[in-house]
């Protein structure tokens, strides 16, 4: 039964998405161009432009500050959000020209002095590792490294800071992924439909918040070989997805913000402390390869690759002590 409330939230969604299409209709070449990711209007107005193998696009194109303000209340609306001067910010994700998008609008006075918007959006190619390895983006090295590490279902952590590629090294590690273990369950949990995955069994999983924890805990109860995760922002959510990985469920990858691979652990480190009180876990009982990525004008690129081992090593090589797990190796050689 369709209820006549139904219809009208539906005609209202219709035409909200409308307006904000057209608004956006300087913008959505750009949405619809494969290798843009990154898409803001700025503090002048200007519309930027950042893409994989692009350098930074200032476009020409500006918004005046009534139509910037439009889009953003136009994409509250399709979002089902409130804002205004209380509650000055918009951020989630919008279907827009076929393509899911994360959108973030800032409203003054959160913003200093202008509204601005911050669009992200996920590369519609999936690049195989073979291609990182042709175009020079990671090493013959590194390379038969991470595919042995696949083999071996290994879990994985990708580092790196905005922009570095990240997502798009998680998608094309999936993809290699599913070329040697087709029949996997791939379950994925993410709050920005950027992960792509072509695997005949997916378990999509859409949360975010302290509800990502929740979503890690399902995948204990469907029968699932992989646990990927987006991002780790969480104190609980990165002690259950560990707790997870360690239990039974090898072979899943996620992504942490961090300068380096060492900091990565350390990130980790940092927040299973908002939860755990006292001895933290050895992280690297569950994680086994670290991965930082770095931007660069020809794309994003493998500037490191760590083996959670390698610390044994550091170790005797640094004061010729070993001790008795991973990360007390890192502490006592100064290296977090």
């Amino acid at each position: 039964m369709v209820y006549v409330n139904d219809i009208n939230d539906t005609v209202k969604q219709a035409v909200w998405l409308r307006n904000l299409e057209t608004d956006m209709k300087l913008i959505l070449p750009y949405i619809e161009n494969p290798k843009v990711t990154d898409i803001a209007i700025g503090n002048k107005g200007e519309l930027i432009v950042e893409g994989i193998g692009m350098q930074k696009d200032y476009t020409g194109i500006f918004f005046d500050e009534v139509t910037t303000t439009r889009i953003i209340k136009a994409s509250a609306a399709v979002m089902g959000l409130n804002i205004d001067e209380k509650n000055p910010i918009a951020e989630g994700t919008i279907k827009l020209s076929k393509h899911k998008i994360r959108f973030e609008g800032i409203l003054p006075p959160r913003s200093a002095s202008v509204p601005m918007i911050f669009i992200r959006r996920p590369s519609s190619e999936i690049f195989s590792l073979e291609d990182y390895l042709r175009e020079g983006r990671i090493t013959k090295k590194q390379y038969d490294l991470l595919i042995e590490h696949i083999k071996n279902r290994s879990n994985i952590v990708l580092s790196g800071a905005t922009g570095s590629g990240k997502t798009t090294m998680l998608n094309a590690i999936l993809k290699k992924m599913v070329e040697f273990t087709p029949d996997d369950r791939f379950y994925i949990v993410e709050d920005a439909g950027e992960i792509q995955c072509n695997a005949k069994d997916i378990v999509p999983i859409w949360a975010e918040g302290e509800d990502t924890v929740k979503a890690v805990r399902i995948a204990l109860r469907c029968h699932v070989n992989r646990i990927i995760f987006g991002e780790l922002r969480y104190g609980s959510t990165t002690n259950e997805l560990l707790k997870a990985w360690n239990t039974g469920h090898r072979g899943g990858i996620t992504t942490v913000h961090a300068d380096n691979a060492i900091l990565a652990i350390e990130k980790l480190r940092t927040y299973l402390r908002e939860v755990i009180v006292g001895e933290l876990p050895d992280v690297a009982q569950s994680v086994k390869l670290v991965i930082h990525m770095i931007p660069s004008k020809n794309g994003p690129i493998v500037n490191e690759i760590f083996e959670t081992h390698q610390a044994t090593q550091i170790v005797q090589s640094r004061s010729g002590q070993t001790t008795s797990t991973f990360i007390e190796e890192l502490e006592v050689n100064g290296l977090i």
